[in-house]
């Protein structure tokens, strides 16, 4: 019984992930044609993500996002809610660096809403040796991994060296990871509050080189 409900569950993924879009929308939500659509991400290229949905209707729609967000947030009020999580004490140079994973996200292989002990050595096995390089090739940098309140992990947050962790409350979803994006969003949040996101697809050992000067000041210009 246990095979054929996962069988099941394996389906409507790839049901899901092969349907058609059937609504296009763009980034202030209104209906678009699929020309229109293409014509806004040819004209700026590299600029636009996208976050897909099912619909009540069954319909998959396929909205644009932006690629980058940047802000200013309150450090200490970050700082304080990933030092309640990890039980790690973090200085006040600590650059974070955030991968996060958002529910319903038909980009996604993970599977749906619960991560069991398994799947989390899996999927760690890859992320693993990217966080090493970050940390070690960029001073100050903590690399963590975080899902969606939607999600339940078979693991101990609080345990030393854990980095995987749910985002308890939507505290993250709430103040950065604002519009959900395909495939995952990654933030980098300096000491003085600058925050910088990048929605899709992408690797985390390219997304950590916006911390050099030339880029990073290419979001946050010196005045």
């Amino acid at each position: 019984m246990k095979i054929l409900v996962l069988l099941y569950a394996l389906l409507i993924g790839i049901t899901a992930n092969a349907q058609r879009v059937k609504y296009y929308l763009d980034t202030d939500g209104n209906h678009v044609q699929k020309k229109e659509r293409n014509d806004i991400i040819n004209k700026r290229k590299g600029i636009y993500s996208s976050w897909d949905y099912i619909t009540k209707d069954s319909g998959r729609v396929s909205r644009l996002t932006n690629r980058y967000q940047t802000g200013i947030l309150k450090r200490e009020k970050i700082q304080n809610y990933l030092e309640s999580l990890s039980q790690e004490k973090y200085t006040d140079s600590t650059i974070f660096f955030i991968a996060f994973n958002y529910t319903n996200d038909l980009c996604s292989t993970l599977p749906h809403k619960r991560l069991s002990k398994g799947t989390i050595l899996k999927r760690k096995s890859f992320i693993s040796p990217k966080k090493r390089f970050i940390e070690k090739s960029y001073k100050n940098i903590v690399y963590l991994e975080f899902f969606e309140s939607g999600f339940t992990l078979d693991n101990k947050p609080t345990s030393k060296n854990e980095y995987f962790h749910l985002d308890v409350g939507d505290i993250l979803k709430k103040l950065i990871f604002i519009q959900p994006n395909n495939c995952g969003s990654k933030a980098i949040i300096k000491p003085n509050g600058q925050t910088l996101v990048h929605n899709g697809e992408s690797d985390a050992t390219v997304i950590v080189q916006l911390l050099e000067h030339k880029n990073w000041n290419l979001f946050f210009p010196k005045e």
